[in-house]
């Protein structure tokens, strides 16, 4: 299925508060905190996937100068905050599925929002099976930030997926604090926090058909899994 690229557009315009307010709507959250974060929870023993709502960049893009060429889309006077509206784009279009979700605020200035949720429902979040972030550049490959048991990491070694390094990111804190299992998955944004930054729509869908599989889903979802 291809993706929808007024819909991912009409996102990655969005500044963060209408971009909360449009998830709230959309998800109808069971969690919340106004600025912070967002979750819904539907049921225990599902894995939860995780996107933060907020970008590097304070001045989002216009429609009007969003460019996709040859299946890459860019801002034509700035960045275009593909980290992490691409992430928001999966997960909104993955709700429907037996996944739990939680949208972050801040991560890129100290992961604020993820550390409030924590703060907030920690209960609730250890309910999940494991958290899976979209929100890495690149494509093919997924982090490991915390230390995940090697179970869960087969999982995306035998879908072709390889591990590399990275720095932190929401599932860094979620993964410390609960000690779950995470991993962080490229989802097709490149030169991230820089005006040459791009998103390949077709690593984007990628991404998103592998968490559509339902072979997929019933690995992630058989058990907690957790950190090493």
């Amino acid at each position: 299925m291809d993706l929808n690229l007024d819909y991912l557009s009409h996102l990655l315009s969005l500044n963060e508060s209408e971009l909360y307010n449009h998830i709230f709507q959309e998800i109808k959250p069971n969690f919340y905190l106004d600025d912070m974060y967002l979750y819904l929870h539907k049921d225990d023993n599902l894995p939860c996937l995780v996107a933060h709502i907020d970008t590097f960049f304070s001045v989002k893009p216009t429609k009007e100068n969003l460019v996709i060429e040859n299946g890459i889309l860019y801002n034509r006077i700035g960045g275009l905050g593909a980290d992490d509206r691409a992430g928001v784009y999966a997960l909104l279009e993955l709700k429907d599925l037996p996944y739990n979700l939680l949208f972050t605020n801040y991560e890129e200035t100290g992961r604020n929002g993820v550390k409030r949720a924590i703060q907030d429902i920690k209960d609730v979040l250890s309910k999940n099976t494991c958290f899976i972030e979209i929100d890495r550049k690149g494509t093919g490959h997924y982090v490991d930030y915390v230390g995940a048991e090697d179970e869960f990491l087969d999982i995306f070694n035998k879908i072709g997926l390889h591990k590399e390094r990275g720095s932190n990111s929401d599932i860094t804190d979620l993964s410390s604090e609960l000690s779950i299992a995470s991993v962080n998955l490229a989802c097709g944004y490149h030169n991230p926090h820089t005006d040459e930054e791009y998103l390949n729509i077709k690593e984007l869908q990628v991404v998103i058909d592998l968490l559509k599989d339902p072979s997929l889903i019933q690995e992630v979802s058989k058990r907690q899994f957790r950190t090493r």
